[in-house]
């Protein structure tokens, strides 16, 4: 049997000690929600009447009154295969922001063990599971296949920060299905092709084809069916999609994986900030060339990356777009932040347009 993970450890203590205290012989189990909730409810009416004082169980746990009243306490609410998977192990946080009780009945046969990057992949491909999946026209390829009328919020230039909720699960350095609707909106209002060469989980062309768009998606080490094993450091992303019905993209999203989550010496490249510019740089002149004229290319890069490599990064974005376009002062078209409510995850969007094609002369 899985070891049962700290939190679920803490809160049955403090169950013990309430049933304890009422002079109850009950042991709190996944399969018992109803028999704990009977004791918390008791438990807050006496706390808030003054009956009792919360300090003997901070005493015996190290567990916070504060802690407890918003977090603990709701254990007794969630469902029964939520309260067994934190039993097991499961991330407490990962769980915790689900949030609403329906999500219980989906994650039945779900099994989380592992750091939590993993689990929340293990998380994301259960819930991805139970939901139809992209309409593919081939590897790689996603059909414009529009399924829901909601209107993305379209952020604007008084907008310091564009501000995520956390209801929606992606993957481990995910982009929030919030954030790719309002980039779409933004700079490709009209249907077009979008493409996502760093795809990850998918979470970018899905979101585009939910929005009229057709959508490419490839990855390195593809999390997903749909999406085609491509690693930009040994081809160019023109020539792949030479071979397709569209070899140039109306906007394309490159969301590199964090530096310190990548072994930059097996790909030639020294561990550390200068090398991660480097081996950036190689990814950007393999992919730039696939821009359509008037197109955009976001670039997205944690919140917590150091100033210098930001700085760093942002100048070879716009040198890739003067070599290879040939441009005197490219600039960018916009940055943007975005940032997730509970604060513990944000981006920086750099935007960069290639210019329309200058229009040919007739003789």
């Amino acid at each position: 049997m899985p070891r049962p993970g700290h939190t679920w450890t803490t809160y049955t203590q403090i169950v013990r000690w309430i049933a304890g205290h009422y002079g109850q012989a009950h042991d709190p189990a996944p399969g018992t929600p109803e028999q704990d909730e009977q004791l918390m409810t008791r438990f807050m009416q006496d706390l808030g009447a003054g009956h009792l004082d919360f300090q003997p169980i901070t005493d015996v746990t190290g567990v916070s009154y504060r802690h407890f009243r918003h977090h603990l306490r709701y254990l007794a609410r969630w469902g029964v295969t939520r309260r067994t998977l934190l039993a097991g192990g499961a991330n407490f946080q990962l769980l915790e922001k689900l949030n609403v009780e329906e999500r219980d009945g989906q994650l039945e046969g779900l099994a989380l063990s592992g750091t939590l990057p993993t689990q929340r992949r293990q998380l994301a491909q259960h819930l991805a599971g139970q939901v139809p999946g992209p309409h593919v026209q081939e590897t790689g390829w996603l059909a414009p296949d529009p399924q829901t009328r909601r209107t993305p919020r379209l952020y604007g230039a008084r907008d310091i920060a564009w501000v995520y909720g956390d209801h929606e699960v992606e993957f481990a350095e995910g982009l929030h299905p919030a954030v790719a609707r309002s980039l779409i909106a933004q700079y490709l209002p009209g249907p077009g092709v979008i493409a996502d060469p760093m795809a990850g989980s998918g979470t970018v062309a899905v979101t585009a084809t939910r929005m009229g768009h057709t959508a490419w998606a490839s990855d390195r080490f593809p999390a997903q069916p749909f999406i085609r094993e491509v690693n930009l450091l040994g081809e160019d992303l023109v020539d792949v999609l030479e071979q397709t019905p569209h070899p140039h993209v109306d906007l394309m999203f490159l969301h590199p994986p964090l530096p310190g989550s990548l072994d930059l010496i097996a790909d030639g490249f020294e561990q550390s900030d200068e090398g991660y510019a480097a081996w950036l740089n190689a990814i950007l002149d393999s992919t730039v060339h696939a821009l359509r004229g008037g197109a955009h290319l976001v670039l997205i890069l944690p919140l917590g990356i150091p100033t210098a490599l930001l700085l760093r990064i942002e100048t070879q974005l716009l040198a890739s777009l003067k070599v290879n376009f040939e441009l005197e002062r490219p600039t960018l078209a916009a940055r943007h932040l975005a940032v997730a409510r509970s604060g513990r995850e944000g981006w920086h969007l750099l935007v960069a347009r290639n210019p329309e094609l200058p229009e040919e002369v007739s003789a």
